[in-house]
């Protein structure tokens, strides 16, 4: 991809996530381990069908919904479950919507994220919670680097603290490439 304009390619974007570097993490749920993706993107958080199967959740089909893809289709959640989730040491109980056929079995969405006060930190590229005196790394995410092989805060001291999608996410990373 050497263009700016092939970033905003739709199919680039929606092809499987495997091939695409994100803002993922290891995590427990309900004592199973798995990963989640941070996902600022999503307003909502997901959990997959098969997950929510395997860990015998009780799904609420009252609420059912219907919601738009980062890839512009819609689809719709069997229901809603709550669930306890261990990123590291830090416990967060999340709202889900499970839902068919997700890239990722949990994906944490916007509204859980803000309710545990998460700062995206994608200079030292970690995720914080006021509950933890340390942040959690990403798994696959490399921090930005200039020409100069200097980070994103360069010798300025400032820390850039952003708050993005995992679709965004990248293409910020080449953009800011570009720029600096």
């Amino acid at each position: 991809m050497d263009s700016l304009h092939q970033f905003f390619d739709p199919l680039y974007l929606s092809q499987n996530v495997k091939y695409r570097e994100g803002s993922t993490l290891k995590c427990s749920v309900n004592g199973h381990q798995s990963t989640c993706l941070i996902d600022t993107g999503a307003t909502i958080s997901t959990i997959s069908v098969d997950l929510a199967k395997q860990l015998h959740l009780m799904v609420d089909s009252s609420q059912r919904l219907c919601f738009t893809t980062a890839t512009g289709t819609d689809a719709w959640a069997h229901g809603c479950v709550d669930v306890q989730v261990l990123l590291g040491e830090i416990p967060l109980k999340l709202h889900c919507h499970v839902v068919e056929q997700l890239a990722h079995p949990i994906i944490i969405g916007l509204k859980d994220l803000q309710a545990h006060k998460a700062i995206i930190d994608l200079d030292l590229n970690i995720i914080k919670f006021p509950t933890s005196s340390h942040g959690i790394p990403f798994g696959k995410l490399a921090p930005l680097a200039n020409a100069s092989g200097l980070s994103a805060s360069g010798s300025s001291g400032v820390v850039f603290t952003l708050i993005i999608s995992l679709i965004s996410c990248e293409i910020t990373q080449k953009i800011l490439k570009l720029i600096i």
